[in-house]
């Protein structure tokens, strides 16, 4: 009597499965609607040749997320790992979340290349306004002791980056006619007071 309730209880289980199995996927509406932001990572002083970025994505209407960061000029077989940090106004840490999986290495290849594709537990937007990347001189992903930032990239609102671009342009200009009125130059290039949204 055993085996027939199990045989029975095995046929109805392929039966549903073969059913699931056969309904094509459908995302909720505006599922495939992904914002992204892209962020251009720079060298720190610690390694300053290192150069890359990070895309992030979030799809809010299936609570996807995930960050894709790549990098060059790396120390070669080297323990790195990538982070979103939120910094307040005064350059201090508020928060921070690890994206890679440090019971893995995330390692540069022989050429100091390094990639990285994960997904995130929530969408960054908001949370957090910089990726990082550390280097673990010692090779343990755990060790945040020993940990040394060596990239980083901070993604702004529209109107920061434009404002960004604005004053590179102006900055350039002046830089051009320094030699005319060095004091009144230098004013002008000092950092702006501005408070943007």
């Amino acid at each position: 009597m055993t085996r027939v309730a199990l045989a029975v209880s095995i046929a109805i289980a392929l039966m549903a499965t073969a059913v699931m199995a056969s309904t094509p996927y459908e995302p909720p509406e505006g599922g495939d609607e992904w914002q992204k932001v892209t962020v251009v990572l720079t060298g720190t002083s610690e390694d300053a040749d290192a150069a890359g970025k990070a895309v992030l994505a979030c799809n809010m209407a299936e609570s996807q997320h995930r960050i894709q960061a790549s990098a060059q000029k790396l120390v070669p077989r080297s323990t790195y790992s990538v982070w979103l940090v939120k910094l307040n106004d005064e350059g201090k840490l508020v928060r921070q979340l690890r994206c890679d999986n440090p019971d893995r290495r995330l390692r540069a290849d022989k050429n100091g290349k390094l990639s990285l594709a994960a997904n995130l537990p929530s969408c960054p937007q908001g949370k957090y306004n910089m990726v990082v990347v550390r280097l673990h001189p010692e090779g343990d992903p755990k060790d945040r002791t020993n940990m040394v930032t060596v990239m980083k990239g901070a993604w702004a609102s529209r109107w920061r980056v434009a404002l960004e671009r604005w004053r590179r342009r102006v900055t350039i200009r002046l830089r051009a006619e320094a030699g005319k009125c060095p004091g009144y130059i230098s004013s002008l290039l000092a950092p702006s007071r501005m408070q943007l949204g």
